[in-house]
């Protein structure tokens, strides 16, 4: 199964599909959105994948 991770940033949060950029948003739930739409589009060529959360650099 393929991953697609959230990762939180200074400036925001990215979307990656391995190393490959998906998108950069301001807000979380923007940034879920975007990676559960990448989800559906990998889903309708067969490929299965999970969305991950990774708020490691938003932690004090």
């Amino acid at each position: 199964m393929s991953s697609i991770e959230i990762r939180a940033t200074r400036d925001g949060w990215r979307v990656c599909y391995g190393e490959e950029l998906v998108s950069m948003a301001r807000e979380e739930a923007i940034a879920f959105q975007a990676a559960l739409d990448y989800c559906s589009k990998l889903f309708l060529r067969g490929v299965r994948a999970q969305v991950t959360l990774d708020r490691s650099a938003i932690r004090g």
